[in-house]
């Protein structure tokens, strides 16, 4: 979301698991609020493909082991990021559950945040990933 204020995102879910031109490809930034006030993302879940472990096929590692909650505010002036509101949500297998970039992300709140790293289940009820959850 750039440069949008007042807005509500409620109950979203964001996954990655395509890693087939690397960096490129690979999600990086998977909630990012910048240069925007006053918004609320409210119980959303960021999750990651879960890197496989030593005896596996290391193709399938994600390039880039992502930013889950994010608040940047890299401009001066009235361009920076304030007010912005995390709250119940979730991470799995991320890096940096939150980060904040630039130092005109200002005053931002984060709060009930989970986060887990989780390895590769070969048996989910889940769709994703293949079948991996």
């Amino acid at each position: 979301m750039a440069d949008a204020d007042d807005n509500y995102i409620v109950n979203c879910k964001v996954y990655a698991d395509d890693n087939s031109t690397g960096l490129v490809s690979s999600c990086d930034y998977y909630y990012l609020i910048t240069n925007s006030d006053d918004n609320l993302i409210k119980n959303c879940d960021a999750e990651r493909h879960p890197d496989y472990f030593e005896g596996q096929n290391p193709s399938r590692h994600l390039a880039h082991q992502g930013h889950g909650f994010v608040v940047q505010g890299l401009r001066s002036g009235d361009q920076v990021s304030t007010g912005n509101t995390y709250s119940g949500c979730n991470a799995l297998n991320m890096r940096d559950v939150i980060l904040l970039r630039g130092l005109d992300a200002q005053y931002n709140t984060f709060k009930a945040i989970t986060s887990e790293i989780v390895e590769e289940q070969e048996t989910s009820s889940s769709p994703l990933y293949g079948g991996y959850r």
